[in-house]
Parts: structure tokens; C-alpha cells; sequence
């Protein structure tokens, strides 16, 4: 049935522009436009066999937008023919006529849907031919009301060829072609496919006249359609969900419809069509995938999704001015070094903001219908999303599709984010777009995470509840106030501190002194009120066992970066010029008088890092040998961190690879005082001389010419042990020497 339907329009679509010419007269001026643009499209068109690959190759070069493609067509009300010829003229007199423009593969059309039966078979009207289907219905009108055209015809034939004048259910009169014909209940009855619509009905003999010989040479101005490569998820065919979601967006009253033929075939042409909203162009086809209604294999129209987000994207995020105090307040909590904050004098911003979303999108809520329903989610899109826990709606941005139905988006004025029903966001309406996001990305400066004052590779929740703990503050009476120590990219580097009436708290100053962090710069300084660095007086350990040192409390107006212990008067050094003892140190570990693990104050694994990443990612000097010993050193890409490490080899599962065949190491990383066991011996890498020399930061002392009393076996007590972790548990920082009898490696 539509093979012969199609059949038929292949025929008439084969007419030339000069053929038109000889059946019509005289053509027009705008005809004769219409008829070199259909010259120049057929000269850029491509060959009908090329691939979806070439397709999208081809339409990507055309680069037509929307705003072009629109002002390309002409109004369909400008191309219609004035018909003033008596009724005796609709026989014996040929009108003038435009000749009919044809799709065209890779070319992007506007056009006009006429008829839908599902997403694999539809009708479309481009829009260019509009003039001439007014002026066919128009000559119809004129030839059935004429005495020639009035006359019923004769035998109906069922002849795909053979096109008569066929009055609709809505007592229309069009051209159809007869498909078929049966009877019931004695009367005989025909079945028509409109070929100007792409519509089907039943009806009697009396509806079918003849058809004046002026518009028999017309092609078919309906084009049988499908969404290019887009199948039903089911064997079963189309869901009746998906029939009414492709019904509901293909039959807007608002906006254009633009088509992108992609294969013309014999009984089809494989399209995207892409409505036009006020809002945003929506391809029908990514809706219904998105949805879950369909499923495709190949093509995917890259410029189109990237239309889509630079349409609806946000202005840059706000940077802060370095070296300024700014009033804030605490929006979303990830950790110490990842935080989101909003300056207060943003306050009232948001509440324009806030009620603006109210007004505009709490009645979408009842009507999912409304032009503002986001079909097609792209990541990097600003959208209006309701928020799960209250109801209220925020401005967000989309970071990912997890699945089908589901988007994951943050919100920009709030710091949270959360995933939701597609069915749950909105198109970001115009005005709500030009205002940036109002939270800022914030991270405490010049500090690491830490576990009882030594280095840890996460925040632990300890660390996180005292942070909050801190921060926690009245609005009526206090403030946060952060002094903006850095903006690196997105994120600000900064000393927050809790002012109150009483005091100003620095956050940074009480988790580096409660041991839930460490600090990272190597010089004794600290932030005061003002945020001038100088150089803090050092407190004095007094050089006997019998009198405990006590150091002064915390000062909660300042950040102290680093707090000595000694002090050069009450020792003797050789180097009387030193202004302390030695070099500063962090403790890392105490086990014992013998075993005491230490770290330089200047040590950044980050410096040593990137040297290490830089040098491995040359792929040359990745290389692995299978005779590893005892005390090897060696580089690994540690996945957890996303970084190459130095190590060194303390042992080999012997046994277990003559067992297993499963070749394992454990390996010391003495940059992290890490030990990690079962490494397989393929990851293993060659230590390059140049990472080698590199000096490494972690220190295992033991304190000079200390023996254990009354232990012949030279074993410290635990008592012993406990009460050194106890007093070294005092003193972030201590210094040490490497006393002159070099059979002792470092001595605190």
C-alpha cells in the first residue's frame, strides 16, 4: 500500500524545473527563485548512498543554524497564487505555478507535520511548498463547483498513477489516489490515501471526482517520513506511551519544526526532527531514547546536543578578590578542603532568585506538558530543578546521566547536589540564566588531613565533625568572615574564621592544633586579624626530666602555622649562629626511644610527585624486569591516588609463587611511610636515577645514647614507650641534629 503510494511520488518528484515550466506557462518572479534554489540544493547535494558516518560529516560541514534555515524558507502565505479565472479556466486554462521543492539529503528544511501513525512512519510538509499546496486545494475548490468538475467519474480505478479529487471527512477536497476498494452492506466504498497530507480515509463514490489537468503533474506534496535509526526497545513494536509522547511533541502549535534528512530510501526518508521552541530546539528523536521509548546504534548529532548546552549555559562562577576579607555563610560541607560558601551580601540576590523560580515554575508542576519540560538533558546545561527534601525549586546544573529517566545536578546557589526524574527538572528560563551561580567553591588554605596530628591520606569524620563544630555560629550576632588566600581555577584557598563578640576563631589555627590536620608551609608564621605573616616567638623547653614544659594556650585570634619547642639558649650547639637546635620536624610516629619516624617541615609530596608522574609518562623509561630482590627500589603507580611513588622491596612471597604461580611483593613507599602488601610484580617499574637522587622527606631516628634501664635484652618497656608518645603527643614540631658518631643515622 505505501509502496505504491511512494512509488507514485517517486514519479512526479522526478519532474524538472523545465518541465514544470512547459506544463504551467509563465512562471513567476518568486517561482522562478524558488526554482533556482531548488537548482543550487540539488547541486550540494550528496550521493544517497553514503554512509550515517558521511552523513553526519556532511551536515556538521553545512553548518546551517536554525536562524538561517528559517530565514531561508519563505512564508508559506507569500508563495500562494491568486486565483481570479472563472470556472470554465479551471479546465481549459493552465495557472502559473512554483516548481516544487524536494528534500534533500543533509539539508536541514523547516517543514510542516501533516500526519503521524508512529515514529517510524509520519508525514511531513516542507514548508517552501506550502504556496503550492494552497494554490492545489484552492484549483480543487474551483474545479468541483465548475460543471466539468462536478460530474461524477466514471469506474474508479485502483491505480497508484491515477489521482482524482477526493472530498474529506471535514468535507475537504484534496488529491488522493485510490488504494482499494470493498463492499458493505451494498454500498461500495473506497479507501484513499490524501497525497498531500499523508492521511488515510474510507469513503463512497459520490466524494470521488475527476481531477483538472493542471494539477495531475504535481508531485505528492506530503514526504513519508521515520526518525532516522530509531527502533522500538521491544520486539512488540511501539508502547502506547510512546506513541502519545511522539504525538505530544510533534504536534505543538508553538515553534517550528525543522527536518535533517539523513538516508532517502525508496518508501522512506530517514530523518531528525528538531522542534524549534522559544526556549530551545529539541530533537525528537533524543527525546524518545532519553525516555526509554527507543533505542539507536549509530548516528548521533554532536552539533545539535552542542547547540543545546551553549544555548543554556550559565556565566562564569564568581572569583573572589585575593588578599580581601569577605562576610560569608556556610552553604554545603564535603570536608576541610572541599566546601561551598555564598558571600552574605548575596542574601538578597538569592531570595529574587528563589522567588522568581516560584513564580515561574510551580505551575509546570501540575501540567508536565508546559513548554518547559526538558525532554532532552545534556551535561553542562542549566536547568530549574525541584529539590527533593522541601519541594522548592533551585537553579542547577546538569553533571551526568546515570541512566534512563534520571539526571544528577547541582545546585549552583547551594553547593549539594542529587540525582532526579528527568520528569523533576525544567528549561532555566532566559532572565534566570544571566545571573551567576551564587556559591562559591571553597577549600581551608594550607592544610592536610590528619589523624592525631599525623599525616593521613583522607579527612577522618573526627576531623569533619570538628570543622562544623567550629564553624557553627548565630547569624543574629556573629559572622564567618574568609580571607581569600588563593583562587586556584574554581576553588578558593582560605582562612576562615568564626567571629564572635568575644573572640575570632580561626578554623585552620584549631584543627592543625587539635591534630585533625597538618600544616603544609614550611616557615613559623602566623594569620592574625589583619592576615600580616611574622614570625612567632618560640616558647622554652626547659632541659630537665623533673619539670614538665608548659606551653601557652591557644591564641584563638591567630593561625599558627608552626610552633617550636626548643630554644637555642637552653642547649649547647656547635653552631652558635644557628637561631635553632636543627632542622624542624613533624612526627609522624613514635614506636620507641629507637624507633621514632619523623618528617621535614618543607617536604611537599606534591613537588615530588609530579616529578614522578611527569618522568613515567614517557613511556620509554616505563621499564619492568622479573629479578626483583630484598631492598630494591623501584616506582609504582599507585591507583587510589592517581600518582607514581618511590619504593623499596621488604619482602617476596617465595612460597606463595611456587604455590600459586602468583608473583606478589610488599613494598615499603618511604616517601608515605606506606607499606602495601601483595603487589603484583608487573607493576612494578625501574626507579630512574634521576627520581632516586631525589632527597626523600621521611626520617627514622632514634634518640642518642639512650639505653633501657634493667633490660639486658636492650628492649624498651611499654611503659617507657607510652609515656614518650605521651610528651612527643605535646609538640607539633621538634628539631633534631646528626650527632658526630655517623653509626647512628639521625638523633632527635
Amino acid at each position: 500500500m505505501l509502496s505504491s503510494t511512494m512509488s507514485m511520488s517517486s514519479n512526479y518528484s522526478a519532474v524538472s524545473g523545465a518541465e514544470a515550466a512547459a506544463v504551467f506557462g509563465d512562471v513567476s518572479a518568486s517561482s522562478a527563485d524558488a526554482a533556482a534554489s531548488t537548482t543550487d540544493t540539488r547541486a550540494s547535494s550528496v550521493d544517497a548512498g553514503a554512509s550515517s558516518a558521511d552523513a553526519e560529516a556532511t551536515f556538521a560541514d553545512a553548518g546551517a543554524t536554525f536562524a538561517d534555515a528559517e530565514a531561508t524558507f519563505p512564508d508559506a502565505g507569500a508563495s500562494s497564487v491568486d486565483d481570479n479565472t472563472s470556472d470554465d479556466s479551471v479546465v481549459d486554462c493552465p495557472l502559473q505555478s512554483q516548481v516544487v521543492k524536494e528534500i534533500v539529503k543533509n539539508q536541514v528544511d523547516v517543514v510542516v507535520v501533516s500526519h503521524l501513525n508512529s515514529p517510524s512512519d509520519f508525514y511531513v510538509q516542507l514548508n517552501a511548498n506550502l504556496g503550492m499546496l494552497d494554490m492545489v486545494n484552492s484549483k480543487l475548490e474551483r474545479h468541483v463547483k465548475s460543471k466539468h468538475g462536478s460530474v461524477p467519474v466514471g469506474p474508479v480505478e485502483i491505480d497508484s498513477t491515477i489521482m482524482y479529487a477526493v472530498q474529506t471527512s471535514a468535507n475537504k477536497w484534496c488529491r488522493g489516489i485510490v488504494l482499494h476498494t470493498f463492499n458493505e452492506n451494498n454500498t461500495d466504498l473506497f479507501r484513499v490515501h490524501f497525497i498531500d497530507y499523508g492521511f488515510m480515509e474510507t469513503v463512497t463514490a459520490d466524494r470521488i471526482k475527476s481531477l483538472p489537468v493542471t494539477v495531475v503533474s504535481i508531485p505528492p506534496l506530503a514526504y513519508n517520513c521515520a526518525i532516522y535509526d530509531l527502533k522500538p526497545k521491544y520486539t512488540t513494536g511501539w508502547s502506547n506511551e510512546a506513541y502519545i509522547l511522539f504525538n505530544d511533541l510533534m504536534s505543538s502549535k508553538t515553534g517550528l519544526y525543522f527536518i535533517y534528512p539523513l538516508d532517502i530510501k525508496d518508501l522512506r526518508i530517514e530523518v531528525d526532527v528538531v522542534w524549534n521552541r522559544d526556549i530551545y530546539p529539541l530533537s525528537i528523536r533524543d527525546a524518545m531514547f532519553f525516555l526509554g521509548y527507543g533505542s539507536y546504534e549509530y548516528y548521533v548529532n554532536k552539533q545539535l546536543h552542542q547547540e543545546l548546552v551553549n544555548m543554556i549555559t550559565l556565566p562564569d562562577n564568581l572569583k573572589l578578590e585575593e588578599e580581601k576579607r569577605y562576610s560569608v555563610i556556610l552553604c554545603h560541607f564535603i570536608s576541610p578542603t572541599e566546601f561551598y560558601m555564598r558571600i552574605a551580601d548575596d542574601t538578597a540576590q538569592l531570595e529574587e532568585v528563589m522567588n522568581a523560580l516560584k513564580t515561574i515554575y510551580i505551575p509546570t508542576a501540575e501540567n508536565t506538558h508546559k513548554s518547559y519540560l526538558l525532554f532532552t538533558p545534556q551535561i553542562g546545561m542549566a536547568v530549574a530543578a525541584r529539590y527533593s527534601i522541601d519541594g522548592h525549586w533551585h537553579r542547577a546544573k546538569i553533571t551526568s546521566l546515570p541512566e534512563e529517566r534520571l539526571v544528577t545536578v547541582f545546585y549552583i546557589d547551594f553547593g549539594n547536589s542529587e540525582t532526579l526524574p528527568w520528569d523533576e527538572l525544567r528549561v532555566l528560563d532566559k532572565n534566570l540564566i544571566k545571573t551567576p551561580p551564587l556559591v562559591i567553591k571553597a577549600s581551608l588554605a594550607d592544610v592536610n588531613p590528619a589523624v592525631d596530628g599525623v599525616e593521613s591520606t583522607k579527612w577522618s569524620d573526627n576531623a569533619c565533625a570538628a570543622f562544623l563544630n567550629f564553624s557553627k555560629i548565630d547569624y543574629a550576632d556573629n559572622a564567618l568572615i574568609a580571607f581569600i588566600h588563593k583562587v586556584d581555577g574554581d576553588t578558593h584557598k582560605i582562612v576562615l574564621y568564626n567571629c564572635s563578640s568575644r573572640a575570632e576563631i580561626c578554623l585552620n589555627s584549631k584543627l592543625v592544633s587539635q591534630g585533625y590536620a597538618t600544616t603544609m608551609d614550611p616557615i613559623s608564621c602566623v594569620f592574625k586579624k589583619t592576615n600580616i605573616r611574622k614570625q612567632v616567638k618560640q616558647p622554652v623547653l626547659i632541659n630537665s626530666r623533673n619539670k614538665e614544659v608548659i606551653l601557652p594556650s591557644d591564641d584563638t585570634l591567630s593561625f599558627t602555622k608552626l610552633r617550636s619547642v626548643t630554644e637555642s639558649e637552653n642547649h649547647s650547639w656547635k653552631n652558635k649562629k644557628l637561631k635553632f637546635p636543627g632542622m624542624p620536624m613533624s612526627i609522624v610516629k613514635v614506636v620507641s626511644p629507637d624507633e621514632i619516624i619523623l618528617k621535614k617541615m618543607n617536604f611537599n609530596t606534591e613537588i615530588l610527585t609530579e616529578k614522578m608522574n611527569k618522568v613515567y609518562s614517557d613511556e620509554k623509561k616505563n621499564k619492568t624486569i622479573l629479578g626483583w630482590k630484598i631492598n630494591d627500589l623501584c616506582a609504582i603507580l599507585i591507583e587510589k591516588y592517581g600518582n607514581w611513588y618511590r619504593g623499596k622491596i621488604i619482602n617476596i612471597n617465595i612460597i606463595k609463587h611456587m604455590v600459586t604461580g602468583i608473583h606478589n611483593l610488599n613494598v615499603y613507599f618511604y616517601d608515605l611511610n606506606e607499606t602495601i602488601d601483595e603487589i603484583p610484580i608487573k607493576t612494578l617499574h625501574v626507579l630512574e636515577e634521576e627520581c632516586a637522587k631525589l632527597k626523600c622527606g621521611i626520617l627514622h631516628c632514634r634518640l642518642n645514647n639512650l639505653v633501657p634501664l634493667g633490660a639486658s635484652d636492650g628492649i624498651w618497656p611499654k611503659f617507657s614507650c607510652d609515656r614518650l608518645i605521651e610528651e612527643l603527643k605535646k609538640y607539633p614540631t621538634v628539631y633534631f641534629s646528626n650527632q658526630v658518631n655517623p653509626q647512628f643515622n639521625i638523633d632527635l
